[in-house]
């Protein structure tokens, strides 16, 4: 069984005994961690009912993650153990320490869980609010609107490029002022033309 299979399963039966009994602290764990991992484990939807229907499992996960205490967040989810952010300029264990330690402990989290999420280092919430922003690039985009990167681009003036594949399966760049360019494939430096 993938652990695709077995992520679906577990979230199921989970979400199945939340159902029963909603006053069940570890129910409500169970949820946040196996939506989580079920969402990390999914190939990334195509089509634009999947897209939407995988924003909306996302964002019923993340309501289930608001419902919990940040002690609660922080042993479901364990901060990674990367210590040198100060010598890198980037958020590590401490500061992701002292984030959580600014939050109420004896209360949900609530709305604060999206800044929350961002400001708290584990690599399987940096993977879920990944898709999180993938996805919400490729609705915007199915709604005729530019993706999140290239809506800041054009804010920031900077010049994007976006590969497309016409029915030969040629593939060409297009930039952000219409203009296009074959994408030439590198050749081989150990083979050679014969004549």
């Amino acid at each position: 069984m993938s652990k695709l299979n077995l992520y679906l399963n577990a979230f199921r039966n989970i979400v199945n005994a939340r159902m029963q009994d909603k006053t069940n602290r570890r129910y409500l764990k169970q949820n946040a961690l196996y939506g989580v991992r079920l969402i990390n484990s999914l190939p990334k939807p195509l089509e634009y009912e999947e897209i939407r229907n995988r924003f909306d499992l996302v964002c019923a996960i993340k309501a289930v993650m608001s419902e919990l205490t940040p002690a609660e967040l922080m042993n479901v989810f364990p901060i990674t153990k990367e210590y040198d952010g100060h010598k890198y300029e980037m958020k590590d264990y401490f500061y992701t320490i002292e984030y959580m330690k600014r939050l109420d402990q004896s209360k949900p989290i609530g709305e604060e869980i999206s800044k929350t999420l961002w400001e708290y280092m584990n690599d399987d919430l940096r993977k879920f609010q990944i898709t999180l922003l993938g996805l919400m690039s490729d609705l915007r985009r199915y709604e005729g609107k530019p993706s999140l990167a290239e809506e800041w681009a054009v804010k920031n003036d900077i010049e994007f490029y976006v590969k497309h594949t016409d029915p030969a399966g040629k593939e060409y760049l297009l930039d952000s002022k219409g203009r296009t360019q074959r994408v030439m494939k590198p050749r081989s430096k150990h083979l050679r033309l014969v004549n």
